[in-house]
């Protein structure tokens, strides 16, 4: 017999019980004799039950033991006393490198709020920033990183218009990805609201049935939510789902309206404490006649903004040329500046590893060969570029140190506990071939980490 819908949504119980990873490929699965679903838990299977309050133990809550997931426990261990959570432990603490999507605007646990008016081409923008990120390319302005697994979830138009936007999206990035998923409130008519139960429900059933996802672009909140946005109840419900998904690892992109105030969202201000970047589509003051796109991007809030990365948040008017394609006021992205040489060296044996006992599918379904963190660094104490009697902290840091040079040029990917080399090359770049992992030298067949098992 066929399972529905929603005999499915039925069976797999509340989101926050069941506490799933979205993030890499899992074992099929399987339900107990009352139909709560069997997690995967260390070696063995344990039920998740439907009764049982998420986050009602200190285990539950993260903290300790088999409260982490693999993908973003701190290697050093979490204390188990709070007391024990002093500045000399968070400044020692080991945890990982952001997973960047596009530039350093999106990131696997980033939590983007896009605001703009109705018409001023907010899916446009968002379908955009979605196929860049899954093809891995660039964006105007913002640096291409790695491909991800992107889904769509539009809850506005119909199948025709937004098979005309994707067409147009398309058209525009000039390459298609087999890692973006367009949901559609005309294919799912019943699609809940995603502030009551059933609707994030039927969120993970997608998210499941697809195998994972990086990011997920809601479009959009008027759409997508129901009561009045003028109140904070109608956000409130998806205040732990919207954590469980970053504590997974999973970025968001909503988009949202103005009001008759076009200079801020419609409704109840209160919901973009929990965003991180708040990015404001304003009409521009003297519109070129004949542009089907044309407005000014501010960025009203942006915690991850730094002095190394300001340009990806600075103001900047986008619209789109005669030649229908996407351009932007933003100076052209510099050429990155080399790694140092030691990076160069942390590179190098990356990629000898990588080739030798690198696993595909690892952090995602269809990501290239890579490798742990773990492995890396033992790599690079064998060869001696690590002191082997240091402290764990420190060699930890060593690795960091050169991991942030190579992110920053891109010449490798991070995902929680995985990395690998990509090697993207930039406009005015050219990297010789002993930089990249074709002038690497293969370990012997005798050396230990020719035979070592990914942990």
């Amino acid at each position: 017999m066929t399972e529905t819908v929603e005999d499915r949504l039925n069976r797999l119980g509340s989101v926050e019980t069941r506490k799933r990873r979205s993030r890499a490929p899992e074992p099929e699965v399987e339900f107990d004799e009352e139909g709560n679903p069997i997690e995967y838990d260390g070696g063995t299977w344990r039920a998740a039950h439907a009764d049982e309050p998420a986050g009602e133990s200190f285990e539950d809550a993260g903290h300790a033991g088999k409260g982490n997931t693999d993908d973003h426990a701190a290697t050093d261990g979490v204390p188990a006393d709070p007391s024990q959570f002093t500045l000399g432990y968070w400044l020692n603490r080991n945890l990982p490198e952001p997973d960047y999507l596009l530039g350093d605007l999106v990131t696997t646990t980033s939590r983007v709020l896009l605001i703009g008016p109705t018409g001023i081409g907010k899916t446009n923008l968002g379908l955009a920033i979605a196929l860049a990120m899954a093809a891995g390319s660039s964006f105007l302005h913002w640096a291409a990183r790695r491909p991800a697994r992107v889904l769509y979830i539009d809850g506005e138009m119909s199948a025709r218009l937004m098979k005309d936007r994707l067409q147009g999206a398309k058209g525009r990035q000039g390459s298609v990805s087999s890692t973006l998923w367009t949901i559609n409130r005309e294919d799912f008519p019943s699609l809940p609201p995603l502030n009551a139960g059933d609707g994030q429900k039927f969120a993970e059933w997608i998210i499941e049935r697809i195998g994972g996802v990086d990011v997920i672009v809601f479009d959009n909140i008027q759409s997508l939510l129901i009561g009045s946005h003028k109140e904070d109840e109608t956000w409130a419900p998806m205040l732990p789902w919207i954590r469980d998904l970053t504590r997974r690892r999973v970025g968001q992109l909503w988009l949202h309206h103005t009001g008759h105030d076009t200079s801020k969202g419609y409704g109840d201000k209160t919901r973009e404490w929990e965003f991180d970047t708040v990015a404001l589509m304003r009409v521009s003051d003297a519109p070129t006649p004949g542009r089907l796109i044309e407005f000014r991007l501010e960025f009203t809030k942006a915690r991850e903004r730094t002095p190394s990365n300001r340009a990806d948040f600075e103001p900047v008017d986008i619209w789109i040329d005669e030649s229908n394609r996407w351009q932007s006021s933003a100076s052209p992205m510099k050429p990155r500046k080399m790694p140092s040489p030691t990076a160069q060296t942390y590179y190098r044996e990356l990629c000898n590893i990588t080739a030798q006992i690198g696993e595909p599918n690892l952090p995602f379904r269809g990501a290239p060969p890579a490798v742990t963190r773990a492995v890396w660094l033992d790599q690079m104490v064998h060869r001696g570029s690590i002191n082997e009697g240091a402290e764990p902290n420190v060699k930890q840091a060593h690795l960091s140190k050169y991991q942030a040079q190579l992110i920053d040029v891109r010449w490798i990917a991070v995902s929680g506990k995985y990395v690998w080399p990509i090697r993207i090359l930039g406009q005015g770049e050219n990297w010789s071939s002993g930089d990249g992992c074709s002038g690497g030298k293969q370990p012997s067949s005798n050396h230990p980490l020719s035979r070592q098992k990914q942990p």
